[in-house]
């Protein structure tokens, strides 16, 4: 027997520990969901496609838009039934492709070898050919007007990572090409433009949609100006107000585009587009 069993004493067992009641436990919180904003999809969708446009070369011939009911437009004509084939494969392959409604026809010409290269290269100096040269700015200016319509900020919606990298690749070649031809007109009407206007920088607390809209209208006035059709309130009353016009224009312009990285690194780096992938 044990000392305490001869001893006369009953040994106890130590009493449990508390047991706090249920009905006073800390509450479980439910698991956090991150809210989903189904238009993100419509906004990636739409930029995915016109990302395949953009690369196809036919960003100005084929558009995007955004319909009210969810659904991304996708409408234009190709050169070819080839081109059209060309197209559609690559938009078939576009992550939510579910969301396109295409619907671009083909011209009545003969197929002909895929043009998928890229953008038509700046003429040689050689070519005294601004009105061209104005002419192939506005339509790179065109399709930088049209890249606005998918600005996911302006309706507060937040896209992949990819989406906004690939429309910040858009908005910037768009620039470029931009850029180029611009220069190339300076040099072709030997306009007085000063060097500091070249070295002007982008307006950083401008919304790169404003900015890419105004780059637009001041490329078309000076296409007008220069194939002779009065841009806006442009008064000529004479033929040095003639060419103070369009030289005051392709000022301003230079001063915005001549270094399109930067301008397009300004207009973007204040921006927050990406959210995680769902």
């Amino acid at each position: 027997a044990s000392p305490a069993a001869a001893a006369g004493t009953i040994q106890r067992a130590e009493a449990p520990p508390a047991v706090t009641p249920l009905s006073h436990a800390l509450p479980i919180p439910e698991p956090t969901r991150q809210s989903f904003d189904p238009r993100s999809d419509l906004f990636a969708a739409g930029i995915e496609a016109e990302y395949v446009l953009h690369r196809q070369n036919v960003c100005t011939a084929v558009t995007v838009h955004l319909s009210p009911q969810g659904i991304v437009l996708v409408q234009g004509i190709a050169q070819s039934e080839r081109r059209r084939q060309e197209i559609l494969s690559e938009l078939n392959t576009v992550k939510g492709a579910s969301l396109l409604k295409i619907d671009i026809r083909a011209m009545n010409q003969p197929s002909e070898p895929s043009q998928t290269a890229a953008r038509q290269p700046i003429p040689e100096v050689r070519t005294p050919d601004a009105v061209s040269a104005a002419d192939q700015a506005l339509i790179e200016a065109t399709g930088l007007y049209l890249l606005t319509e998918l600005d996911p900020l302006s309706a507060n919606v937040a896209i992949p990572t990819e989406s906004s990298q690939h429309l910040e690749e858009m908005v910037r070649d768009h620039l470029k090409e931009i850029s180029a031809r611009l220069v190339l007109i300076e040099h072709v009407k030997a306009f007085n433009v000063s060097e500091t206007s070249h070295a002007g920088d982008a307006n950083r607390t401008q919304k790169w949609p404003e900015a890419a809209v105004s780059v637009f209208r001041d490329v078309r006035s000076l296409d007008s100006l220069l194939n002779g059709v009065p841009a806006g309130n442009v008064q000529e009353s004479s033929d040095s107000a003639k060419d103070a016009a369009p030289q005051l224009l392709l000022s301003s312009l230079l001063s915005r585009t001549a270094d399109p990285v930067a301008t397009v690194t300004g207009w973007f780096a204040p921006l927050s587009y990406a959210t995680p992938a769902h």
